[in-house]
């Protein structure tokens, strides 16, 4: 299996290391004091001025911290445009750091999400160099399935994922990866949709077992092309191999999803589970498939 890139926060780096700017930042911002200047952002235009202020300047660790992130959200939210925008700048060549955090990795969902691309362009060009690491790691990978989701038209963005598929075939099977490439069945463009698909077809049953990839296969039944589907369908539509997908902890949902797919014949697909039955009744996931079916 190949190595997987493993991108993580430097601790000791940054304005805030320790003994430095972070000891004053901590004192400065206690969790009273965002919770605080959070709820003063639901009062009028001058008391958001005034957070603006407070925050100015100290956004990526607020991000980073617990406490603050959900301050730095809330600012988002409240703020102008232009000052939103002003808030967003701060993260700017931080990406790598706030994207694999398990706070800032809202605030740059938020960013992603609420600002336009223009504003929110500078995370897609920070993850390109190494979108394939950021994909498969717990928090990074929520950044590129919102890019996806809210950005599939802009070209950067179809460069981010240009870099996923020369690690199509290690994402598919991955924990955080798949979810990425989920979004990329649903949002992404054609192409690289297609490609997605062709790298399932190569070892289509290896892959519809797999306790992640087999989300991937679902996915991709469900919202691929109709040529992609009707392929996927052909190579999984076989008695032994629905059998053997039923049988197995992952599996078992992909074979439901294609026996109920509605471009799938319900006799055909009785009569070719009729065939398998005694291997059905030998486990629970079976005798589940055989009762959603009415075949109990």
């Amino acid at each position: 299996m190949a190595t997987q890139p493993v991108i993580e926060r430097d601790t000791a780096s940054g304005p805030w290391k320790a003994g430095q700017h972070g000891s004053t930042q901590s004192n400065r911002f206690s969790a009273e004091m965002c919770e605080r200047l959070e709820k003063e952002l639901e009062g009028d235009s001058k008391r958001v001025e005034n957070v603006l202020a407070n925050i100015s300047g100290s956004v990526r660790y607020l991000s980073c911290d617990p406490n603050g992130c959900w301050l730095v959200q809330s600012a988002l939210q409240k703020s102008s445009d232009v000052d939103a925008a002003k808030l967003a700048a701060e993260l700017q060549g931080h990406v790598l750091e706030t994207a694999t955090s398990p706070h800032a990795n809202y605030v740059l969902q938020k960013i992603v999400t609420q600002q336009k691309f223009n504003n929110a362009k500078f995370v897609a060009a920070e993850i390109l160099e190494t979108a394939a690491a950021v994909a498969q790691h717990r928090y990074g990978c929520r950044i590129i399935c919102r890019l996806l989701e809210y950005h599939n038209d802009q070209e950067l963005v179809m460069h981010v994922v240009d870099r996923l598929m020369k690690e199509v075939g290690v994402l598919c099977s991955h924990s955080f990866g798949r979810h990425v490439l989920e979004s990329v069945i649903e949002y992404g463009h054609e192409r690289h949709r297609s490609r997605v698909v062709q790298t399932l077809l190569s070892d289509l049953p290896r892959f519809a077992k797999h306790r992640h990839s087999s989300f991937l296969v679902e996915k991709a039944i469900q919202h691929s092309t109709k040529e992609d589907q009707e392929s996927l369908l052909a190579q999984l539509l076989q008695p032994e191999i629905i059998a053997e997908l039923a049988l197995e902890k992952g599996g078992c949902y992909v074979a439901k999803t294609v026996v109920t797919h509605p471009k799938v014949d319900a006799q055909v697909v009785k009569d070719m589970i009729w065939s398998q039955r005694p291997r059905f009744q030998e486990t629970k996931r079976g005798q589940h498939l055989l009762a959603d079916l009415g075949m109990a």
